[in-house]
């Protein structure tokens, strides 16, 4: 009897375990089906393109934070702050750069009608209505390029589209 109860306690745990990593491990520790993981040391960025600071030059796509500091107190971290336009059926800029483990915010205003702006690698979505402004934050935990979108003018195929690339730490 009392060895009956260790084995289906056994059972029971390793079921447990099973639907904790079969959710929450591909989620966190593997990537999705779609995701362009870059591979470690490949930052995926064009030749001469670093990760933009305030001061920095970068191509009229590509997003250049309005704020860089650190995240938390003596941290090697950095929470950045960009302006993310959504009109003519465009994000201006359309190319947000950062590295691996910042704590990013994107402001996101819509000025001639309501965009979506959709992020399915990182679980994000919100909703811009005509003349406002929202706020996206998330923490870059996986390096790679990924797509965000609007989905409410055709997804990918049809609506803007940009990119989020995010530099592996060393």
């Amino acid at each position: 009897m009392k060895l009956r109860k260790i084995f289906i306690g056994l059972i029971a745990s390793i079921a447990v375990l099973s639907v904790v990593f079969g959710i929450f491990g591909n989620r966190y520790l593997a990537p999705r089906p779609g995701e362009n993981v870059e591979t470690a040391g490949d930052s995926g960025l064009p030749p001469g393109l670093t990760v933009p600071d305030v001061n920095s030059v970068v191509p009229e796509n590509v997003a250049k934070p309005v704020v860089v500091m650190p995240a938390a107190p003596d941290s090697k971290i950095k929470l950045r702050i960009f302006n993310i336009e959504a009109r003519d059926n465009k994000f201006f800029p359309d190319t947000v750069i950062v590295n691996q483990w910042d704590v990013v915010r994107l402001s996101l205003t819509a000025t001639d009608k309501t965009y979506d702006f959709y992020w399915p690698d990182y679980g994000v979505k919100q909703t811009v209505k005509k003349g406002e402004r929202k706020q996206v934050g998330f923490q870059a935990t996986r390096s790679g390029k990924f797509a965000f979108y609007c989905e409410r003018c055709g997804g990918p195929a049809k609506g803007p589209v940009g990119s989020l690339m995010i530099v592996a730490s060393e």
